[in-house]
């Protein structure tokens, strides 16, 4: 039996994750973040550090009797400030979470759902409360066919219509304030998995196009996209099929973004990130995160 993870200890290390071991010293590494978590799961307390040593956030968690959170207390130690998200369920469903400062009401969100239990209408409240933001969801067959969002500070109409002509097809058209913006294709696989997505302009150009490959157990191997930012990704698993490492390269071909991944008896153990430059104007991000475990 897996034993119950109590507590993960997160540290990090601003240096070059992939050098050579003898040149790799980790002595600016400092504590990120300690996590706690109860005998079922979920988390009850997080800390968070910064590179000095000084806590700089405490999040505590309470949980009803379904496992799912009711409280959600935030407090920075440095301001001697705090915050409180409560949450309201009907069932197993969430129907208001509200933000509170100190005794002060803050804002909110409500939420409905129609008999099949899926989402058909969320309204957000500012700190006044003033309703600011209503999004609505209408469906048939339990397929989501449009998204309506009203922007009460703007004001504008925000819409999203969706068409299945196949089974593995989904279009999605953008309107704001009546006016096509946009239309997206997904194309999705036997497995439900995204294979391509496209992005078209209101004359049907493709502007951008993504497209995803995965090995024979359906785990994500390559992405390739027309995307300024990316142009491709290449990942990779271990034997044990966890992800153990990721290369991102730009549309020139270089390097840009360098993952790998460790673990022990399953748990990771370290990841090594590296964001590379490719220019003088740039400046290269190492780092190497280490993780320790305390169980039940």
């Amino acid at each position: 039996m897996t034993p119950k993870i109590k507590q993960i200890k997160k540290m990090v290390g601003n240096v070059n994750p992939f050098a050579t071991q003898s040149d790799q010293i980790f002595s600016n590494q400092y504590l990120h973040s300690v996590i706690y978590y109860n005998e079922m799961g979920a988390i009850t307390l997080e800390e968070k550090y910064n590179s000095a040593g000084t806590c700089e956030e405490v999040i505590a968690y309470q949980y009803n009797h379904q496992n799912k959170p009711i409280t959600i207390k935030a407090t920075y130690p440095i301001d001697q400030t705090e915050e409180v998200i409560k949450i309201t369920y009907d069932g197993l469903l969430k129907v208001k979470q509200q933000k509170f400062y100190g005794d002060d009401p803050g804002s909110y969100h409500t939420f409905g759902y129609n008999d099949e239990q899926l989402l058909i209408d969320h309204q957000s409240f500012d700190d006044d409360q003033t309703l600011i933001l209503r999004e609505t969801f209408a469906y048939q067959n339990s397929k989501l066919l449009q998204h309506d969002q009203h922007d009460f500070e703007s004001p504008q109409h925000y819409s999203i219509m969706y068409e299945y002509p196949q089974p593995q097809t989904i279009i999605e058209q953008h309107w704001v304030d009546s006016k096509l913006q946009k239309s997206c294709i997904k194309t999705i696989n036997e497995h439900g998995q995204e294979i391509k997505f496209e992005e078209l302009n209101t004359n049907g150009k493709i502007l951008h196009a993504t497209t995803y490959h995965y090995d024979e157990h359906q785990r994500l191997i390559e992405i390739n996209s027309t995307h300024a930012s990316m142009k491709r990704k290449l990942i990779a698993y271990d034997e044990s099929g966890l992800l153990c490492s990721s290369e991102t390269y730009n549309a020139a071909g270089a390097l840009i973004e360098k993952q790998h991944l460790t673990y022990e008896n399953g748990l990771l153990a370290s990841e090594a990130i590296a964001e590379i430059a490719t220019n003088g104007n740039e400046k290269s991000i190492h780092q190497h995160v280490f993780y320790h475990y305390q169980f039940y």
